[in-house]
């Protein structure tokens, strides 16, 4: 049976004629990454005839590849000399720029990344020269977000939780607040959002406290 969508999803996407409901493209919805991780589970194996176990989920945003090709350079695709600088524009070109009438066009549009993933990879792996740098990269990107670890080995999830590299949100009873922000629909938009919000709290005479939240 498929996954009930997030009510925004539903809401915001009803009248879009790609709209196909809750899919993989989207199973990295919830803010708290462990949770999306049950979605991405879930919503993968839909699509397989057998269902797959897996050891765990890594997830990587487009600054994690930037960082990463500084280190090991720049690849070729397509004839094309492919950097850090230009990644995200080249394989928004390439998944945008295709004839929607094409099934084939429509089902190999994001191959750049499918290509380029793999020799990113290679080149880690293959580059012992470079290896203390890129240890150093990997654990910036962990401490900042931009890489995220998931396991099913609870030894492992538990080294990941405590270093607080598994995306978790912990809310607190006291006081809690989380601003996130969601590209609807395949969109890249939030690439070129700059969050302007304020949280304050004042109190009055008797000590009770209001909290205020202001979005732009």
């Amino acid at each position: 049976p498929q996954i009930e969508p997030p009510y925004p999803l539903n809401d915001l996407l009803k009248d879009d004629a790609f709209y196909k409901g809750f899919v993989f493209r989207d199973a990295n919805w919830d803010p708290d990454f462990a949770k999306s991780v049950k979605n991405i589970v879930a919503l993968y194996n839909e699509g397989q005839e057998e269902e797959v176990e897996f050891d765990g989920v890594i997830a990587l945003d487009i600054s994690a590849i930037e960082q990463l090709m500084r280190i090991v350079g720049d690849i070729e695709y397509n004839a094309e000399k492919i950097t850090a600088e230009n990644i995200f524009h080249k394989a928004q070109f390439y998944s945008k720029n295709i004839d929607l009438h094409s099934v084939d066009s429509l089902e190999n549009r994001k191959n750049m990344m499918k290509e380029i993933a793999p020799e990113l990879i290679s080149r880690i792996i293959k580059s012992p020269s470079r290896y203390s740098q890129t240890i150093q990269e990997f654990h910036s990107l962990l401490n900042n977000k931009h890489l995220l670890l998931n396991f099913s080995k609870p030894s492992w999830q538990k080294i990941v939780l405590k270093k607080s590299w598994g995306g978790e949100l912990n809310p607190i009873a006291d006081d809690f607040i989380h601003v996130n922000v969601a590209n609807i629909g395949g969109r890249k938009a939030d690439r070129y959002i700059v969050p302007d919000y304020s949280y304050n709290v004042t109190f009055d005479e008797s000590g009770v406290g209001k909290a205020y939240l202001d979005i732009d």
